[in-house]
């Protein structure tokens, strides 16, 4: 983050529960990370409770459309995400935010994602890092015959 201040360096990424949780609400959260990344904000809906930050969301939505700013998307990273997302999108829908996205992340893979398309999840895009980086098959240790 520094270096992109100092250097004017293009920084992305996404919103950390821990960047929520460092402020005195959610809103006020939603609200500050939308002013530093105006033209790309996605706001992690699942810090406390979903669907109450599912309304926040709208709600900072909201007020960026006021001020020719929009809202890119939300993420949803932990709980019955493709019950959540149905719920979500039709928060957002209702508050006139049907073009804002919905992202999953939370220790995806395959499985899921296809769980998620046969259940008609509501979901735009996906975070997946540890099922690429990390093998699921157990590894055999000093001495078995495990393979």
């Amino acid at each position: 983050m520094l270096a992109g201040k100092i250097y004017g360096i293009p920084i992305s990424g996404t919103m950390a529960h821990s960047y929520v949780s460092s402020f005195g609400n959610e809103l006020e959260a939603f609200r500050a990370f939308s002013r530093s990344f105006p033209e790309r904000t996605v706001l992690l809906i699942d810090t406390y409770d979903t669907l109450s930050g599912a309304h926040n969301a709208a709600l900072v939505g909201q007020e960026m459309a006021q001020t020719g700013q929009r809202l890119v998307g939300v993420r949803l990273d932990s709980g019955d995400i493709a019950t959540l997302s149905r719920q979500v999108r039709d928060i957002l829908d209702r508050a006139g935010l049907a073009d804002v996205k919905i992202f999953a992340s939370g220790g995806l893979d395959e499985h899921e994602l296809q769980r998620f398309s046969q259940a008609g999840a509501p979901i735009d895009g996906y975070g997946i890092g540890t099922s690429l980086t990390t093998s699921s098959m157990c590894c055999p240790t000093v001495g078995s015959s495990r393979i």
